[in-house]
């Protein structure tokens, strides 16, 4: 999000500069109606009122976010009881108490699964030719939850870990909390996307900021001088940033 809203408040910023300078000319009249000064006074409120709705829409699904991600897996000492951290002590547990059983074998495998340990890409290769941690994800998390808590249910009573945050109930919570948070973050995530989608059309749609550009140069152009008209040039230079 906060590259692509740079990209989107530079060209912004940029159009405004432009709207400024033809909001500064006595002998500018276009008579498209798009790019009047009054249509592009207007034009910009609603550059301002997209750009904003997406910050707004973007804060709750944000904050779900961060607080699913705290949930799930490692920040450095900051969070001990999360998922990634419980899975790793239960696998510690089953590796002592329950050595070379399936479910020892199996948490293991899950917790490389979480935490892959990746070959170095080759020096000279292109990128991406290295491996990507795709497990590592909050998509599969939750079915990585799933099959611990399974297998250690199937332990029955003999299943006794030291820590509580590890019992089969425990972590049924967490896991629990985590699978509702994916659904918040997904319902919050609607919203946010439409916001993009209408402030993406309100940029580079057929009546968005691209296509006014465009008419406003073509309409300069017609200045004596043409491309060369001192309006033409201002406008093109604030546009381009310069």
């Amino acid at each position: 999000m906060a590259t692509s809203q740079k990209s989107f408040e530079a060209r912004k910023t940029r159009f405004k500069n432009g709207e400024t300078l033809i909001q500064s000319w006595m002998d500018y009249s276009s008579g498209n109606a798009k790019i009047t000064k009054g249509a592009l006074a207007a034009f910009i409120l609603d550059l301002d009122a997209k750009d904003g709705t997406v910050t707004t829409t973007f804060i709750p699904v944000g904050n779900k976010q961060n607080e699913r991600i705290v949930k799930v897996f490692t920040i450095k000492d900051t969070n001990p009881t999360c998922l990634e951290k419980r899975i790793a002590g239960i696998s510690n547990y089953l590796n002592g108490d329950f050595t070379g059983s399936t479910a020892a074998k199996a948490v293991t495998g899950i917790l490389k699964k979480i935490r892959p340990k990746y070959k170095k890409k080759v020096p000279g290769t292109p990128r991406g030719a290295g491996q990507s941690p795709s497990e590592k994800s909050f998509s599969s998390i939750v079915g990585h939850g799933d099959r611990v808590i399974a297998h250690i249910t199937a332990l029955g009573v003999a299943y006794n870990p030291p820590d509580a945050n590890l019992t089969v109930a425990n972590m049924q919570t967490l896991v629990d909390e985590i699978r509702q948070l994916n659904k918040d973050v997904a319902k919050k995530l609607d919203p946010y996307g439409e916001a993009n989608r209408a402030r993406k059309a309100v940029y580079d749609g057929t009546d968005g900021m691209n296509k006014r550009i465009t008419l406003i140069k073509s309409y300069l152009a017609s200045f004596q001088g043409g491309k060369r008209s001192n309006h033409y040039i201002e406008f093109s230079q604030a546009i381009k940033g310069v």
